[in-house]
């Protein structure tokens, strides 16, 4: 079978999605199939002919409902998934609750304590920090605000707190306007 790879374009955190890609690539070809490789153009061009299987990276079957398999990391740097509907909440595995039965709660409660402790120390994430450092009190009241782009997937599909009180820049800008007044 002759397979279709869009790769990564060089940013960043490319390093890692090459290292993700080259152990795909590898498998796909123990297993037999032709690889076509091309870098990923967010334009999503037409692909070339005679190609019977085809994978993107960070899409969904709604972005690219011609693709067979996509994949993307995840929340934590070098924690990729695959998934023949997309990443995040398009996966396919989260289209219903998934079944948690038997999941120990006092273990799952202790990593996400542990895991959530590392963050908070460490200062690690996916993407580069500034150095950790206390917040001043004088700038208090603050608001955390999300950087997510405002037409991404993630917040027009799937935030409902932003789907029921519209627009992001307005939610930003109504509650400084309402935080200058008091």
């Amino acid at each position: 079978m002759k397979a279709l790879l869009r790769k990564f374009f060089p940013c960043p955190p490319a390093a890692r999605w090459r290292k993700f890609e080259a152990m795909l690539k590898d498998c796909l070809i123990r297993l037999g199939h032709e690889i076509s490789e091309l870098e990923f153009d967010p334009k999503l061009p037409a692909d070339p002919l005679g190609l019977d299987f085809r994978i993107y990276r960070h899409k969904s079957r709604r972005e690219a409902p011609y693709a067979d398999l996509f994949y993307k990391e995840m929340h934590m740097q070098g924690l990729f998934t695959i998934d023949h509907n997309g990443w995040g909440p398009d996966h396919s595995k989260l289209q219903s609750p998934p079944d948690l039965s038997y999941i120990d709660p006092g273990r799952a409660e202790n990593f996400c304590h542990r895991l959530r402790q590392e963050f908070l120390s460490s200062g690690h994430s996916k993407h580069r920090q500034p150095p950790l450092r206390e917040i001043d009190f004088g700038l208090l009241p603050y608001l955390l605000a999300q950087l997510q782009s405002p037409a991404d997937d993630a917040v027009v599909l799937h935030s409902p707190a932003l789907q029921a009180s519209g627009h992001v820049p307005e939610l930003l800008t109504n509650g400084r306007d309402r935080s200058s007044q008091d």
